[in-house]
């Protein structure tokens, strides 16, 4: 068998060989997934940073969500778990700031509207922090203050 620079002992060695071809997507083999880790950190560190310039400017949530939503398919399981997050930190924002507008004819919504904007700084917080350490998010589920 001939022995060429990409083979070690008859098998293919490489990573190349890893990259999905036209068509595949790393979701059709659970064993594969983005191959450049930091790239995959990096996009997600990039969503909770628009969440929290969201505050400032508006829509960028909605830019984030989206890039969550496209990048959760393809992405590690750590990974996945802090797209779920801010998936979820959308949407209960969201819901949130509906029920903060409706409330706020009886006054209790400035309350509400505040307790959102407090819990959203604190899940984006922990989801980046977790995100640096590598960690990944345990209870996106919930709607505790921390992710951790």
């Amino acid at each position: 068998m001939p022995n060429d620079r990409n083979t070690i002992g008859g098998e293919p060695s490489g990573h190349w060989q890893d990259v999905p071809s036209h068509g595949e997507s790393y979701r059709d083999d659970p064993q594969r997934h983005d191959l450049t880790p930091q790239r995959g950190q990096d996009n997600a560190n990039l969503i909770y940073i628009l969440y929290l310039v969201n505050i400032a400017v508006p829509f960028l949530g909605l830019v984030g969500v989206i890039m969550a939503y496209s990048a959760r398919a393809t992405a590690a399981p750590d990974l996945r778990s802090h797209y779920d997050n801010q998936i979820r930190i959308f949407w209960l924002t969201v819901i949130g700031y509906f029920v903060s507008v409706v409330l706020m004819f009886v006054l209790i919504g400035f309350l509400l509207a505040f307790a959102v904007f407090i819990w959203k700084i604190v899940r984006v917080a922990t989801g980046m922090s977790l995100l640096a350490r590598g960690q990944p998010v345990r209870n996106a589920e919930s709607l505790s203050f921390t992710s951790e």
